[in-house]
């Protein structure tokens, strides 16, 4: 068990140095950007409209080409 030690705190600050990076990866950054910035805007269109206020969510307009994921045959 003494032999196992020096690995275990070597897990430990390993895990420690993993949830420090992933609280300042930018897609974390930005999900909880976004999470704030539509609580936000729910809370000021309630205020603005007096509870007649909604957000629709739906799928965005993609691309025209079918199966081009980069939209590289897309013209604007």
């Amino acid at each position: 068990i003494l032999a196992a030690a020096p690995f275990v705190i070597v897990m430990i600050f390993m895990c420690v140095a993993l949830m420090r990076d992933l609280r300042r990866d930018p897609l974390m950054v930005r999900g909880e950007m976004a999470s704030e910035a539509v609580e936000l805007a729910v809370i000021e269109g309630h205020k603005q409209y007096e509870g007649e206020f909604e957000i629709r969510i739906g799928p965005g307009p993609g691309t025209e080409v079918e199966g081009d994921p980069i939209g590289k045959h897309h013209k604007d």
